[in-house]
């Protein structure tokens, strides 16, 4: 799983940036221990530090630019009152877009939206619309956002990288998993929700529109079968595990250098 190596690499440029920061603060003698105490490679290069700070700055402030993207992304689709027909749906609301395009989505935000075209209200039956709705209701209830602002943290940061791509892909697909295995809490509920999925991707086969195989097939065949694929149930926990990853690792460089100060003082 590739989103590990996307926080190794920021928290070991702040660990090479870190001695540089602080001979620019005006703590020289404090850089210069950590130079002599805390194991830096790159910064003993020659430009090293500065090589180091600009790189950290380089990557945090692409993470940034994906994050405000999402978020921007999600205040544009945020229907406001006088857009669609607006139900309540628990703590959130689903709204219904007059388009010929099918649509669903959750949006998270206050509240939170499921909307939802009337092409799919009209020719999905009971039972499968309740399915769908069902599973975008599951992102917004379990705040699938936050991962999501993560993923797009990681690839605005290092999305050129093709194996950190592709994990912000896998984590993608497991979240969708995880509102599967939510809105299918029964047999029934399986059946239903796979059944429109199957038919929504038929359609849009035969009408020639964007289908995307990598995020629906999978979980057509999870569906099918009864049983989540243990890989795809675990990735969105390894990706939290990633994400927490680099703060512990940063904070832990950050707390090796002021336990050498201290010491040092001692």
């Amino acid at each position: 799983y590739p989103l590990p190596l996307h926080d190794a690499l920021p928290s070991s440029l702040a660990h090479e940036a870190l001695p540089q920061i602080l001979s620019v603060g005006g703590l020289a003698d404090v850089a210069a221990m950590c130079l002599r105490v805390g194991g830096h490679l790159v910064a003993k290069m020659p430009f090293g530090g500065w090589l180091s700070v600009a790189a950290l700055g380089l990557i945090l402030v692409r993470g940034g630019r994906g994050v405000m993207q999402a978020r921007r992304r999600w205040a544009t689709m945020h229907a406001e009152p006088a857009v669609g027909d607006h139900r309540t749906l628990g703590a959130n609301e689903m709204v219904v877009l007059d388009t010929p395009n099918h649509v669903a989505v959750s949006v998270p935000g206050s509240p939170g939206q499921v909307l939802v075209s009337r092409s799919i209200l009209e020719n999905l039956g009971p039972d499968q619309f309740d399915g769908l709705i069902r599973h975008e209701e599951a992102h917004l209830d379990l705040h699938h956002s936050r991962f999501l602002l993560a993923g797009a943290a990681v690839d605005g940061a290092l999305g050129s990288v093709s194996p950190i791509h592709k994990g912000v892909g896998a984590l993608r697909l497991s979240l969708e998993r995880w509102a599967d295995e939510v809105a299918g809490d029964t047999v029934d509920h399986r059946v239903a929700l796979r059944s429109a999925l199957a038919g929504i991707g038929e359609e849009a086969l035969s009408d020639g529109r964007r289908y995307d195989r990598d995020l629906v097939d999978p979980r057509l065949s999870a569906l099918a079968i009864g049983t989540p694929p243990p890989q795809t149930m675990w990735l969105w926990g390894l990706g939290a595990a990633a994400i927490a990853l680099l703060f512990a690792s940063l904070t832990g460089s950050m707390g090796f250098h002021v336990l050498g100060i201290l010491l040092s003082g001692g």
